[in-house]
């Protein structure tokens, strides 16, 4: 197992911290950021605080919290409908720690023909713990073309850099989408074997 490569404080976290079942999966990353680690040491403990995401196809029981997590969820009146089609017609995945939803993403075939993430979103207090990786995955094994797309703004840095890591190569730019804020397309080739 990966903690044998770890120091015993190390170890001694991980258990503390997930052991109790009353204990979030939230508490996992605190405890990591804690630690004085390596960041070898500290990557695989983020891996394992990571394997605690589970990630399902969207239910109604669900909608609630995908606008709650949106970032215009609660606002935009429209989002919320397209919140609920997409549930309906089994379009959304979400990501979920210790049974919360925390993430959101969507497939669609509207893109000429080819898959397109059409939104990925986590709640703030969530990001950058692996929660939107393990979405874009899970989409790519669900989706049913040879290529998968999706977009960001060009404001969007972080969302730029999780597209690199898990590789996606920048396909275009589309402008007056975003009044001075162009759209950034990029596309992944996914493994034909389906």
């Amino acid at each position: 197992m990966a903690s044998s490569h770890l120091p015993a404080s190390a170890v001694a976290v991980l258990h503390r911290e997930t052991a109790n079942k009353h204990t979030s999966p939230n508490a996992c990353w605190p405890a990591v950021a804690a630690l004085r680690l390596s960041s070898k040491r500290r990557a695989v403990l983020n891996v394992i605080c990571e394997n605690m995401i589970s990630i399902r196809p969207a239910t109604i029981r669900d909608v609630d919290a995908m606008i709650s997590l949106d970032t215009t969820g609660l606002e935009d009146k429209a989002r919320q409908v397209h919140i609920r089609s997409w549930v309906a017609a089994e379009k959304a995945m979400v990501g979920e720690i210790d049974g919360v939803v925390v993430g959101y993403a969507v497939i669609e075939y509207t893109f000429f023909g080819q898959g397109f993430i059409t939104m990925l979103q986590v709640a703030e207090a969530h990001r950058r713990r692996g929660v939107a990786a393990k979405l874009l995955m899970r989409l790519e094994s669900a989706c049913r073309t040879e290529k998968l797309f999706t977009s960001t703004n060009e404001s969007n840095a972080p969302m730029q850099r999780l597209l690199d890591a898990v590789g996606y190569l920048r396909s275009g730019t589309v402008y007056n989408l975003d009044e001075g804020d162009p759209e950034l397309i990029y596309f992944k080739r996914i493994a034909n074997d389906r």
